[in-house]
């Protein structure tokens, strides 16, 4: 039997796999953020040996500041990603509505009603029945039945395609719909799902940020205490 061997896969470009790299990292921005300032804040507070700010309690207070600034932004962005997810427009657009509707600034538009007129026609089928006289023999008569018996099921076989092709077609009409109604739902669900998951998330994050920060800006005596500094920069 021949060796089926398989090709080998192409190796992704530098450039490729860059874009898989800053990607990736995109998104856990959040994430990676809170990393990065934990480690800062941990840097700043234990290994740093000389304080930026002369005194480490000063250093702990605009550390508790800047967590609260990082939490408030957070929330902003929660809420904004939120608003931005359905379409509904920012602070700054609001702000210039606002003002925009300010009745100085606005001006006047002069609408001109027009009314369409729609004639419908209604179409009627005229069906006209011949008749034969009282003179007439029978096989006349029965020649004339015959005809119009003929065409009375010719206009039922017509009926009944006519019936048959509509019921057909509203059926089709309605599992479209219906398929459409279910995709429409699908994707609302979907949209709710990922925007009420990224605002929420992104909305705790910015609440752990602002607690945090209010711990370090409030308790920056004792912390410094507790790394052998002075308690006030007062007494420096």
């Amino acid at each position: 039997m021949p060796n089926k061997s398989k090709a080998p896969m192409p190796l992704k470009s530098l450039s490729a796999i860059s874009v898989d790299l800053i990607e990736f990292l995109w998104r856990g921005r959040w994430g990676w953020s809170m990393l990065a300032l934990v480690c800062v804040s941990i840097w700043l507070l234990l290994f740093k040996p000389n304080p930026l700010f002369f005194c480490k309690e000063r250093d702990i207070r605009w550390l508790g500041l800047f967590f609260q600034c990082w939490g408030f932004f957070t929330v902003a962005m929660g809420v904004r990603s939120v608003s931005r997810h359905f379409g509904k427009p920012g602070f700054w657009q609001r702000f210039k509505a606002y003002w925009a509707s300010f009745p100085p600034v606005r001006k006047g538009n002069i609408i001109f009603g027009v009314g369409a007129g729609q004639f419908l026609v209604s179409g009627a089928t005229m069906r006209g029945r011949g008749a034969i006289g009282p003179g007439a023999p029978l096989e006349r008569r029965v020649e004339f039945l015959e005809g119009a018996l003929n065409n009375l099921h010719t206009e039922v076989s017509a009926i009944q395609s006519d019936h048959k092709a509509f019921k057909k077609e509203i059926a089709l009409s309605l599992a479209n719909e219906a398929n459409q109604r279910e995709r429409e739902l699908e994707a609302i669900k979907t949209s709710l799902e990922t925007s009420v998951a990224d605002g929420v998330y992104l909305q705790w994050l910015g609440l752990f940020y602002f607690i945090a920060g209010i711990v370090l800006a409030t308790a920056a005596p004792e912390l410094a205490g507790l790394f052998g500094e002075p308690i006030s920069c007062a007494s420096l």
